[in-house]
């Protein structure tokens, strides 16, 4: 991905023009610009919702498709399960909710 190809990307985005978030979730130079192992606990995290950063990250090179790693795995894990397997657990959530 060139650079302009990122920043075009990064634009997509409703907030880039007003956003100070240190690692935005669709840079593909995140680890680089940042190096996310410095990265510390305590900066503002992106609070953009999570269906709005997919939409914008999934037709592009962007390693986790603008997701977090951990909401990445996720998705990867429930695209694997099977129509049933996934009824399953969303009968689980259902019957857990009823009893709320």
């Amino acid at each position: 991905m060139t650079e302009l190809e990122n920043i075009q990307t990064m634009q997509k985005c409703p907030r880039f023009n007003t956003c100070s978030i240190a690692i935005c979730l669709l840079d593909y130079f995140q680890e680089e610009r940042v190096g996310l192992k410095s990265f510390r606990s305590d900066e503002p995290k992106c609070t953009m919702a999570k269906s709005i950063r997919y939409r914008i990250g999934k037709d592009t090179k962007l390693p986790y498709q603008g997701l977090t790693k951990r909401e990445w795995i996720g998705k990867y894990n429930w695209d694997k399960k099977t129509p049933a397997e996934k009824q399953v657990i969303i009968e689980r959530g259902k019957k857990s909710l009823s009893r709320l």
